[in-house]
């Protein structure tokens, strides 16, 4: 099992994921779940939950799809345009009978739109502006209990880190192949980024320390 997760916080969306996988053999290794890209102005996060060579495979399909739809067409692209870009991907795999057993999101932030997260759960294409996305052990009860009682939509970017990697580390320690090191990603309406490990483990650090305060913390107002 995995974790990656994504929500809007003030600035635009945080994507926070863990990055342990596993071979058919049991044996554990590290490997990136996050990617960020910028397709010409279009800036994303793709985040997966399931098997690595499948993710990567339809994460360069829709890529190629937004480069072609930004190329044909010479327009801005909006959240309807991707989601779209989606769906043409999706259906390939649908046409030829193949079991997606892949849970993947994409955060977006187009020009003029609300940051827009949309995501695949297996079974169909959702998207949301204001809530919480959780892959792989997201109906686990921890982290369930977790995503329903700490998150909030108006955090800052400091409280919007710690929390992603306060979920995500809580998930390494208590749900079985889901493990660290964490890795995070930040997108704003100006720009996409990996976030350094210096700032993941202060984050992990500082919410460690304050666990037993932990939602008076988070919702305190600056």
């Amino acid at each position: 099992m995995t974790i990656a997760l994504a929500f809007p916080y003030l600035e635009g969306v945080l994507v926070c994921a863990d990055t342990q996988m596993s071979y058919a053999t049991g044996t554990k290794y590290t490997e990136h779940k996050i990617t960020v890209k910028d397709i010409d102005g279009c800036r994303c996060v793709f985040a997966f939950a399931g098997e690595i060579g499948l993710s990567s495979e339809i994460r360069s399909k829709i890529f190629r799809q937004i480069t072609e739809f930004i190329k044909r067409s010479g327009a801005t692209l909006a959240t309807d345009d991707i989601h779209a870009s989606i769906e043409v991907v999706l259906n390939e795999y649908k046409r030829l009978e193949v079991a997606l057993g892949l849970e993947f999101l994409l955060a977006i932030y187009p020009q003029s739109e609300a940051p827009t997260i949309i995501h695949f759960d297996g079974k169909a294409v959702n998207a949301t502006t204001d809530e919480i996305v959780v892959l792989g052990c997201g109906n686990e009860s921890l982290t369930r209990y977790l995503t329903e009682n700490l998150f909030i939509n108006d955090l800052d970017w400091e409280y919007a880190l710690a929390l992603g990697c306060y979920i995500v580390k809580k998930a390494t320690q208590y749900v079985q192949f889901c493990g660290e090191p964490i890795e995070a990603a930040r997108l704003t309406q100006d720009s996409v980024w990996e976030v350094d490990s210096q700032n993941i483990d202060w984050a992990c650090t500082i919410t460690e320390r304050q666990e037993v305060k932990m939602h008076e913390w988070l919702f305190k107002r600056i």
